[in-house]
């Protein structure tokens, strides 16, 4: 019967046509599905291509945070290390009665108030005395605050040599109010007044550094 159906069409008038269509035929019929797998093999490479481009996306956001989490725990970790804890408050009373010695001043009162706790957040400071909104980031710690009052005389060379000494202590201390003046016992002395600030981050209940 095909070879039948080959000589009708060699002897058709329009063999020449048909012989075109039925090469096209069999050409789309082998082709075809050559073109549906490069047609997908397409749509999956553009998709995995957006895949990669959206995770190296992500990777770069990741690192980006690693990066802010890393720079406050080292934050952290400075000022832990600067912080006064209850032992620490009293070793430094008592180096500050050494200083006085040291620097050849008399001592005459050094006294720790009571102290005062607040809320420790992100980006925070020590001295910072406004109310921070609620959209603020808390950390797990709180601010304590204890201030410290001091009054030493001697000469004024003496005393400051004390305050030298003083300003090398690498610590969480702010001084607050500042009064030097002549000693009313006697006037070739000079007295000095002083409260301090001393800071330490105290983990909330419950929390664990």
């Amino acid at each position: 019967m095909v070879e039948t159906l080959l000589r009708r069409a060699l002897a058709h008038p329009k063999r020449v046509w048909i012989v075109i269509f039925v090469t096209l035929g069999i050409g789309l019929l082998f082709t075809w599905p050559a073109v549906d797998s490069y047609s997908a093999a397409k749509e999956l490479r553009a998709k995995l291509e957006s895949e990669l481009q959206e995770g190296e996306a992500l990777a770069g956001k990741v690192e980006l945070y690693q990066k802010q989490a890393e720079k406050k725990q080292a934050q952290l970790r400075e000022l832990e290390a600067k912080a006064l804890s209850p032992v620490q408050t009293e070793e430094l009373r008592n180096q500050l009665v050494v200083m006085v010695k040291d620097s050849h001043c008399k001592l005459r009162r050094v006294r720790l108030g009571e102290a005062s706790l607040r809320q420790w957040y992100d980006e925070d400071s020590p001295l910072e005395s406004r109310q921070r909104p609620d959209t603020d980031k808390k950390s797990p710690f709180r601010l304590k605050t204890q201030p410290l009052n001091l009054a030493v005389t001697g000469n004024l060379t003496d005393v400051s040599d004390f305050l030298a000494r003083l300003s090398q202590e690498e610590r969480l201390i702010h001084t607050g109010e500042f009064k030097l003046r002549r000693s009313t016992e006697d006037k070739n002395l000079v007295e000095l007044e002083m409260d301090l600030l001393l800071f330490d981050l105290v983990p909330l209940e419950g929390k664990k550094t």
